[in-house]
Formats: structure tokens, C-alpha cells, sequence
């Protein structure tokens, strides 16, 4: 069982591997579940499912509070968002005083939305953040006027473009480190490291055929999301083959540099986590080594 955690073109891997027939041609049969968020930690650390793909914070996190889970691979390593706002804020200087809608605190909007909030030389106390929940839930915040910011990712930025919204920073850009893991228990690992490779080198073939098979990558993703407006698609595709998607998806320490610092504000545990304790990069460069990638 292995689980992805949102309709987002940051699954595009998973699901590539599964709709191509790469989990089948590395000899495992993987049955994918759709399954929100942070509970896919929950469901690893339970042992209802066996690896999940899920933010790499939510793994620091539930380490420091005693799991044992590992990360395999890194299949987005750079925060993958605008920063939209209403045609009223066109400067920084705007979004003083103004409500930045999150999913919940401590998640990738929530921790991406303060480094946007940083990199344009405001300090996080100028600007509130309120929980709204679901992508679509702040999708909503900003139509009905609850929140006047949000970090967003194509396609769903391109919804709010086309009603009047616009972005002022794109996150990918600046290449700030972030991680959506490849994870799964640590003791799990241990005993079925042939099917995790397996796993790993279907995933990396994956994100090959996401970055060079336009036509195919396209077509999953207006299945994923029901959608038939061709020129989101596309434009979410070309973001993502073009700014996002890694050849080689290595975990690396200084993918959690920037989330590390904001989650020990709040949680004194993950101060002096050792994040490359669990990280396992051996499959990776096993796959790499396989497909002779640099």
C-alpha cells in the first residue's frame, strides 16, 4: 500500500508510475490510496499503509515526537508556489495588516507563506495567518475576501488569476529548499528493501517521463484534476517540468534548513532534531546509478 496526500501536480510522480506501468515493470505491485495530508503520517506509523509521499516537515515532526520514519527521496525540493493577492496589493508594502490564508499552521503553506512574506522584506508580524483549511477552502478565503494573500500552485493559481487575482512572487524562482517525501517506517525499510528500491527506481523513471513525455503527462493531469481547460494544464505542466521537478529527487539536509527554523518557533523538540539521521539517500543513488543519471 502506498499513499499520495492531494490533487496537486506535485503527485504527477506517483501517479506517472502507477498510470505508465513503472511500479509493474520493476516487478511490485503497488496498490495506490488517495489520502489527505498529515494523516498519511498517521497511517505509516500505524502500519495501515507502507509508504506515503507526504511533506518532509510532517516527517521531522513526528520523529521528534518519537516515530521512526525514514525519508527515501525528494520528488519536490522547492516550494512550487505564487504568492497571490488581489489587483488592490501591488507592493509589498500592501500586505501589511492584511490575513494570509493557510491550510494549518505548520504546514508547507503555512511555513512557504512566511518565507514569501520574508523574501519581500516584510517581517511576519506585519501580516496575520488564519487556518482555512483545504487548498479549495482557500481558494474560497480569497474569492469571498477572508484573506487577502495565499501561496498558491498551478493549476489553482491560475483559477484566481482568471478572477482578477495576480502573483508577486514566485517561490520556485528563488529555489528556496523545501521537501514532499518519499517516506515509510524505518523497521519496514529494513526488511523489504528490495521492493523499496524497486519502489524508488519506479518513481525516479517517473519523474523522467513527467520532465519529456508532454503529451502523456498533460493528459493525467486533466484527468486528476476533471478538468478540460487545456491551457491550465499545460501552464501547470510547463511550471513544474520547467521550475520544480527534480532529474535526481536526493533528500538532502538543507531541504528542511528553511522549515526547521519556522517549526522550532513553535515546537521546542525539533530544535535540535538531527533531520540527516533520518534520511536514506542509498536508494536514490542506487536508482540513478541504474538509470545513469548526474
Amino acid at each position: 500500500m502506498a499513499n499520495w496526500g492531494s490533487i496537486a501536480v506535485d503527485y504527477a510522480p506517483v501517479w506517472i508510475a502507477d498510470r505508465a506501468g513503472l511500479f509493474a515493470a520493476n516487478g511490485i505491485d503497488v496498490e495506490l490510496r488517495y489520502q489527505a495530508g498529515s494523516t498519511q503520517v498517521i497511517s505509516l506509523i500505524a502500519g495501515q499503509t507502507q509508504l506515503a509521499t507526504v511533506g518532509g516537515l510532517e516527517v521531522v515532526s513526528a520523529d521528534a515526537a518519537g516515530a521512526d520514519l525514514v525519508i527515501l527521496a525528494t520528488i519536490s525540493a522547492f516550494y512550487p508556489y505564487y504568492l497571490i493577492v488581489p489587483s488592490s496589493i501591488t507592493k509589498a508594502v500592501d500586505l501589511k495588516g492584511k490575513s494570509i490564508g493557510v491550510t494549518r499552521f505548520g504546514d508547507v503553506s503555512d511555513i512557504a507563506a512566511r518565507a514569501a512574506v520574508r523574501h519581500l522584506g516584510l517581517d511576519v508580524a506585519d501580516v496575520s495567518f488564519l487556518q482555512v483549511g483545504s487548498a479549495s477552502n482557500r481558494v474560497a478565503a480569497m474569492l469571498g475576501g477572508t484573506t487577502q494573500a495565499g501561496v498558491f500552485q498551478p493549476p489553482t493559481s491560475a483559477l484566481l488569476i482568471n478572477h482578477g487575482f495576480h502573483s508577486i512572487l514566485d517561490l520556485a524562482k528563488l529555489r528556496i529548499p523545501t521537501s514532499l517525501a518519499v517516506t515509510a517506517r524505518r523497521d519496514w525499510v529494513d526488511a523489504h528493501r528490495p521492493a523499496v528500491q524497486a519502489y524508488i527506481d519506479a518513481i525516479v523513471a517517473a519523474l523522467a517521463k513527467e520532465k519529456h513525455d508532454r503529451v502523456f503527462t498533460i493528459a493525467l493531469l486533466k484527468e486528476m484534476f476533471k478538468s478540460t481547460d487545456d491551457d491550465a494544464m499545460s501552464k501547470a505542466y510547463d511550471y513544474y517540468a520547467r521550475e520544480v521537478v527534480p532529474t535526481i529527487p536526493l533528500p538532502t539536509v538543507a531541504q528542511f534548513t528553511d522549515g526547521l527554523a519556522e517549526l522550532a518557533k513553535t515546537n521546542p523538540k525539533v530544535r535540535a532534531f538531527d533531520v540527516a539521521a533520518i534520511i536514506d539517500d542509498s536508494f536514490v543513488r542506487a536508482a540513478a546509478k541504474k538509470y545513469r543519471l548526474r
